[in-house]
């Protein structure tokens, strides 16, 4: 599992900073390799939790604790990097220069929805290396559902405005959706 996760993990940087390189002006590759890093970084919190769950058991559920509320929060980015790329690629260029006014609202929205994973009624330690789930992270599945909801509501509804490569990029994005 390290070793499909790892390539995973090589795999998604490459291809987010290889598209970056290509024309880091373009809004939409930078919000690729924005997404492509916040799919990086979920990707080593599951590393994380692989590999502290072989150890002693006392350490193994703090760390597991850890590693689970990390990959949770960044998790929360995800939608939000979604919605940006699918502005950056609807959008005009004049329309371009205000996205990243949109962008700080936009991740600070993901920011709060991650705040829930600090609340000590996220995960609730029972006994040994097992959790039971709080009500801050019930809370944290409905608000990431509801994210991923508007942002694919969001797409539907702006592929049916576009035509050409932007229609088949909002596409492509409504699938990873």
């Amino acid at each position: 599992m390290i070793l499909y996760s790892t390539i995973a993990l090589f795999l998604t940087l490459s291809v987010g900073l290889s598209v970056l390189v290509t024309n880091p002006d373009r809004a939409t590759y930078r919000a690729f390799a924005v997404f492509s890093g916040i799919l990086s970084l979920w990707i080593s919190c599951v590393i994380g939790a692989i590999l502290s769950g072989r150890g002693e058991a006392e350490a193994t559920s703090l760390t597991i604790d850890f590693w689970l509320r990390m990959n949770t929060a960044i998790s929360s980015f995800a939608p939000g990097a979604i919605l940006m790329m699918m502005l950056s690629i609807s959008s005009t260029s004049a329309e371009g220069r205000g996205l990243k006014s949109k962008a700080v609202v936009v991740f600070f929205i993901c920011l709060l929805i991650s705040l829930l994973t600090v609340r000590s009624d996220f995960l609730i330690r029972t006994h040994g290396p097992f959790f039971e789930r709080g009500r801050s992270y019930y809370l944290h599945a409905v608000l990431t559902v509801s994210a991923y909801a508007t942002s694919g509501f969001l797409i539907f509804k702006s592929i049916r405005a576009q035509r050409g490569l932007k229609r088949i990029e909002l596409q492509y994005l409504a699938l990873a959706c």
